[in-house]
């Protein structure tokens, strides 16, 4: 329902300890499903899904516990002091090793360290779990279980799962199940809603995808892998599935999700993202600059390039000019009144808008976007020195390579 990724097989390229320790994330997904399945009253479920939030991510438990009525306010302020697997043999001081590499006698109440946290996000988003737990949480306690659960704990406990998710793990898991069909007509508005909710909650609201952007350049930031086909593939479909989202919305969602207003949204957190991006990986010597910035321009071309074919090249527009006319004014010091191209050169920012467009490669794509940006720059109060610089910044790169104009 809510991805297009399996739920039963483990994450590809995962180490033995990583597999094992998916798999102890997916049993724990599983010991929830069977008490969300069997709950008699929306305590039970706030219980069953704190038992797997509380291993992700920290969780004010005590706030959780007094939304609900004993015994299950007992049991979740018990499970704060998580039961952590553990060898009773030995301890290793690999993190999967000392909770995959069991022969259980007793269970021992420890706390998390961030580290140990850390491993079970990895092993719970990457791996099956996640596509598990994401249908449960937007089919079953979605359409039964949400409206009876307290709003502070459903933030803390069940909008937390995707907000405070990998956000390109997220995305597969919200935007397929936009088209989702399978319920009654009462359920599907139900269902639709709260889709509808959390896509607002995490991407507008909470600046997802600033964090996409973000969570691209930290999984590729030292060059652990090469752009390789399926990675190309990966950055490709989230880019399809952010664009998608105002066509698969349904009639009368939320205004926010309409295409003038989400794109607007969208656009602008893509460009913001990616302007302090190039301005950390200049600063930053270990990183491989080349092959970061590479992997973040595919992702913004595509987006940008879906956003001008869906009809919202001036919604496009209308946050470019801006925003490179500002970048120019930071380029040119206070006490030079004309601009030169070693000015906006040698400012780092200026990397990616030398090489926004180039990165579109949609032919298409770029000419709608050139059209609407001499309209525009015609229409406004901006002088032509000023239009003259911002059309050399976004093209003059292209033009010197001839990539992208006929």
């Amino acid at each position: 329902m809510a991805s297009t990724r399996s739920s039963s097989l483990p994450s590809r390229g995962a180490t033995d300890g990583e597999k094992r320790l998916e798999a102890l994330a997916l049993g724990r997904v599983a010991e929830a499903a069977d008490a969300v399945a069997s709950a008699a009253c929306a305590g039970e479920v706030v219980r069953a899904i704190h038992a797997v939030a509380s291993l992700l991510f920290p969780v004010d438990s005590e706030a959780v516990a007094g939304t609900v009525e004993e015994p299950f306010r007992s049991q979740v302020r018990l499970c704060d002091s998580l039961k952590a697997l553990v060898n009773s043999f030995e301890r290793n001081s690999d993190i999967s090793t000392k909770y995959c590499d069991i022969h259980i006698l007793d269970a021992v109440t420890v706390t998390l360290s961030n580290e140990e946290r850390e491993s079970w996000r990895h092993a719970f988003y990457h791996g099956p779990a996640f596509p598990t737990m994401s249908k449960i949480l937007l089919g079953n306690v979605a359409l039964k279980w949400l409206p009876k659960i307290n709003v502070s704990a459903r933030q803390e406990i069940y909008d937390s799962f995707f907000v405070k998710g990998p956000p390109t793990e997220v995305i597969q898991a919200l935007v397929p199940a936009l088209s989702e069909k399978e319920f009654s007509k009462e359920d599907h508005q139900t269902f639709c809603l709260n889709l509808e909710r959390l896509l607002i909650l995490w991407l507008l609201d909470n600046k997802g995808v600033f964090q996409i952007v973000v969570d691209f350049i930290c999984s590729k930031k030292h060059g652990e892998d090469i752009l390789s086909p399926d990675k190309t593939i990966s950055v490709s479909r989230v880019a399809q599935l952010l664009a998608s989202v105002p066509d698969k919305a349904r009639l009368g969602a939320s205004a926010a999700l309409t295409s003038p207003s989400f794109f607007k949204h969208v656009v602008s957190q893509l460009l913001a993202g990616a302007e302090a991006t190039t301005i950390e990986l200049a600063a930053d010597k270990e990183a491989n600059e080349h092959y970061v910035l590479s992997s973040m321009f595919h992702f913004v071309g595509e987006v940008l390039s879906r956003v001008c074919r869906r009809g919202s090249t001036g919604v496009l527009v209308a946050e470019l000019i801006p925003k490179v006319r500002n970048h120019i004014h930071r380029c040119v010091p206070p006490d030079h009144r004309a601009t030169i191209p070693e000015m906006v050169q040698h400012v780092c920012q200026s990397q990616f808008w030398f090489n926004m467009v180039e990165a579109m490669r949609d032919q298409h794509s770029i000419e709608r976007l050139t059209e609407e940006l001499l309209r525009q720059l015609a229409s406004q109060h901006i002088s032509d020195e000023e239009a003259y610089w911002i059309l050399w910044t976004l093209f003059n790169q292209s033009f010197k390579r001839l990539t992208v104009m006929r």
